[in-house]
């Protein structure tokens, strides 16, 4: 049973109607949304993806100890002790002049010895951070499914390159106003389904404000359609409607 711990500046649930009622998966998918808020929720898309990790890891580095104190993340990810500042320290000490865009263009299946006396060490802290419900972008071994990440976060860098994660949700609080444009909803929903970033959603709150193409569509309403773990809100149409 779900017990809340204490409340972050800013929490997702606050956007979800009756999300104290809702199981301990979904309370999970909260944390962990709330969780990457603490962390990178004050950056811009555009530094997230293209700023190289000497200047941006220290960052989110600091953050950590804001997620820990509000029970978010554990002191140690594992028996190996690999919490999530020496995690991220592995990465920026390895390649310091490397940018998530950069490391998650690497050509996963090309086997190098060199390459993977550095690269190694990366997955692994990695797939530590994941333990943790850290959720950053990485290297992927289908080279379809790496092309569109890439896609992703060029897209999203460019076309909303001044908005950041925190934001995109900030937007949906009740009484809220947006000056969100079509294109960056549409540009952060394709990050989503990429792997670029990680959603809270799906839950079986009726959440398709952006596109607004079911005829029942209201803000909070039960909805199975949108509890679709691989299409949530927008299943009824793959393009942006023209402003």
């Amino acid at each position: 049973m779900y017990t809340p711990g204490p409340k972050p500046p800013f929490d997702v649930r606050d956007i979800v109607p009756g999300s104290e009622l809702d199981n301990d998966h979904l309370q999970a998918r909260y944390d962990t949304a709330n969780r990457m808020i603490l962390l990178m929720g004050a950056i811009s898309f555009e530094r997230l993806f293209t700023e190289k990790w000497k200047s941006l890891l220290p960052e989110i580095i600091c953050n950590i100890p804001k997620a820990t104190n509000l029970g978010l993340l554990r002191d140690r990810a594992d028996l190996r002790g690999l919490d999530a500042a020496y995690c991220l320290n592995v990465l920026l000490s390895a390649c310091p002049d490397l940018s998530w865009s950069d490391y998650t263009a690497t050509n996963y299946k090309r086997r190098d010895a060199d390459r993977d006396k550095v690269l190694d060490p990366l997955f692994d802290a990695h797939v530590a951070l994941w333990r943790q419900g850290i959720y950053f972008p990485h290297p992927l071994s289908c080279s379809k499914c790496n092309t569109e990440q890439c896609e992703a976060m060029h897209t999203l860098a460019t076309t909303a390159g001044s908005r950041t994660y925190q934001a995109y949700f900030e937007r949906l609080l009740p009484g809220a106003s947006s000056d969100w444009k079509r294109e960056e909803i549409a540009a952060f929903k394709a990050a989503i389904k990429a792997g670029v970033l990680f959603n809270m959603l799906p839950n079986d709150r009726c959440c398709n404000e952006e596109y607004q193409e079911c005829e029942n569509f209201a803000p909070g309403k039960d909805c199975l359609d949108c509890s679709d773990e691989d299409d949530p809100c927008d299943w009824k149409t793959e393009a942006v409607p023209p402003v």
